[in-house]
């Protein structure tokens, strides 16, 4: 057994005794974890003990606590070391804060107290996902105020976002979809997907839906994956379902693969992949219950594969700037930007040695000086081409950039050219 092996079976072996450290002692019988910290199992304990560590009955204890806060000028202490914006633990809400009153908590028999989260103002209890409250425990004779004369004994409780949202990503997010009875019954907008390649779909975990959510690093999460198969628009042949566990950043991953059938250009198979919590409560693990995708993380619990080996075909550009803001100049030979477009199949891979042409439209003040670049260029194996665009003038001005393929598939992309802040618009052409 190791050291850190050791001192965990200690803490959790002297936790079920009546063994406290001397003097007055706040813990807690947990200090993080995932979620909101307000179970039966969240609880503050008070001890008192002697020299001899016998317990000492009878003690009044007054404790406090204050949640942690961006809010200007709040905090728990004054500068007098007086309690300022701190709460009392007790719900009663008869307390009056940091004095030592005869209806204080008082330690029992045992020399002990217990306060559940249950029992605490809701001001000072962790009552939510990345929340961080610290408690005071201290004890003095009755009418006295707390002050920075006082030792008292203190813990942090610390709440963490905890992953009931699952994010699913692909490996060919630029893949053509469209509606499609996949089975012969059941309809959905299935990705195209190329027999003999892979797709990999990742997984992670967040802490909400929609646009605003964070990532959770949590390891151990059980996800299962559902893998139906068949011949495109007939029943399906083959289902398996696979766990996915966790790793410690929170993600996990799953390969899709559909070997060629036959050498035939018309041959089509489908693979629904189903997503749903992999039994986490029986593990004591807080149970995944919606799955998303896309930029605006919704609910999406399924993917559909279109596995086919049609020829290639342009179905896709996407362009992206190197910044959206440059600053106008008319030194030397001007400021440059750069300006990327990607081709991409109906399988959503990149396509080699393509053409993409570039256009703009420039406006507002300095309108009349375009960006000059080279009109066209050929795309490299991962079907990217980049542009390189100067524009030789000091003025304000708004450039719209557009790709365009073989086939007039496109994407655009705004870069503003500015100068020193003022009032003018650069949309506009007078200043």
């Amino acid at each position: 057994m190791t050291r850190a092996e050791m001192a965990t079976f200690m803490t959790n072996f002297l936790a079920h005794t009546n063994a406290r450290p001397t003097g007055l002692t706040l813990q807690s019988t947990s200090y993080s974890d995932w979620g909101t910290m307000v179970a039966a199992t969240d609880e503050l304990h008070v001890s008192n003990r002697d020299a001899n560590f016998d317990g000492i009955v009878d003690t009044v204890v007054d404790v406090f606590g204050f949640q942690a806060t961006t809010t200007l000028n709040e905090a728990a202490f004054a500068s007098t070391g007086a309690c300022k914006d701190a709460l009392e633990a007790d719900a009663s809400g008869t307390e009056e804060l940091c004095l030592m009153e005869n209806s204080d908590y008082v330690t029992d028999q045992s020399g002990n107290i217990k306060i559940e989260a249950a029992d605490l103002a809701t001001g000072v209890s962790v009552n939510a996902e990345a929340e961080s409250v610290q408690y005071w425990a201290w004890s003095a004779a009755i009418g006295t105020y707390y002050s920075s004369a006082q030792t008292p004994s203190t813990v942090t409780m610390t709440s963490k976002r905890d992953g009931d949202v699952m994010h699913w990503t692909s490996s060919h997010p630029y893949a053509s979809a469209a509606a499609y009875t996949y089975d012969g019954t059941n309809s959905a907008s299935c990705h195209e997907a190329k027999f003999g390649s892979d797709v990999t779909l990742t997984l992670q975990l967040k802490d909400a839906t929609g646009t605003t959510n964070y990532n959770v690093a949590k390891s151990g999460v059980r996800l299962n994956v559902n893998d139906a198969q068949g011949v495109g628009g007939a029943p399906g042949t083959s289902m398996t379902n696979t766990v996915i566990t966790t790793d410690a950043d929170g993600a996990g991953s799953y390969v899709a693969s559909m070997a060629d059938p036959s050498s035939s250009a018309t041959n089509v198979k489908f693979q629904v992949l189903t997503f749903s919590d992999g039994s986490n409560s029986s593990y004591a693990v807080t149970t995944v219950g919606a799955f998303t995708t896309g930029a605006a993380n919704s609910s999406d619990t399924s993917v559909c594969l279109k596995w086919e080996d049609v020829a290639r075909d342009e179905t896709t550009v996407v362009a992206s700037v190197a910044s959206a803001y440059t600053t106008a100049s008319a030194t030397g030979s001007g400021a440059t930007n750069t300006v990327t477009g990607t081709a991409y199949d109906q399988y959503g891979v990149g396509i080699a040695s393509s053409s993409l042409g570039l256009q703009t439209y420039t406006s507002g003040v300095g309108s009349g000086d375009a960006a000059t670049f080279t009109t066209t260029r050929t795309t490299n194996s991962s079907g990217s081409a980049t542009f390189a665009v100067t524009r030789d003038s000091a003025s304000t001005a708004k450039s719209r950039f557009r790709i365009n393929d073989n086939e007039d598939n496109n994407a655009s992309k705004v870069v503003y050219w500015t100068i020193a802040p003022s009032s003018a618009d650069p949309d506009t052409y007078t200043a």
